[in-house]
């Protein structure tokens, strides 16, 4: 008896694990970028001055709130590469929370893509790389990485 192919191999079934991916990472997200910023994303993104307008390099100086690490007051929570993507944002599509939320929504599709292709890597067949990423992509607990800003 011959094995089966695996029908997410060759040209003709390249695109439908992407397809189911994406649209699983982005679907119960599309009413997101009409809500405002939530909670302490005023104080993080926009009354951030390292964020907003200073240098990025002082974002690896800083901490999560925008205050030197060196200060009395700091809390010390350090997060850079947070207030880099933040930054990056600001720069490139403003102070919005349309532009925050958009900006997440495709880090969390490129995250689920990234999930299918390790999946595929490490040799699973394409209908459980597939129900796998799937799973990440809507897992309640992925959530709070795209609404909480």
């Amino acid at each position: 008896m011959e094995p089966q192919a695996d029908p997410g191999n060759g040209r003709s079934g390249q695109l439908w694990p992407v397809a189911v991916v994406v649209a699983a990472a982005l679907i119960p997200y599309l009413l997101l970028p009409a809500n405002p910023l939530l909670l302490d994303a005023q104080r993080t993104n926009l009354a951030n001055q390292a964020v907003q307008s200073g240098p990025l390099l002082e974002l690896f100086s800083a901490d999560f709130w925008g205050s030197p690490l060196t200060a009395e007051f700091s809390n010390r929570s350090y997060r850079p590469l947070v207030s880099l993507t933040y930054a990056l944002q600001v720069r490139m599509l403003g102070n919005g929370p349309a532009g925050f939320h958009i900006f997440d929504m495709v880090l969390h599709a490129l995250a689920a893509l990234l999930v299918l292709l390790l999946l595929r890597g490490l040799g699973l067949r394409s209908y459980w790389a597939v129900a796998a990423a799937t799973l990440f992509a809507v897992h309640p607990l992925q959530t709070l990485s795209l609404i909480h800003i």
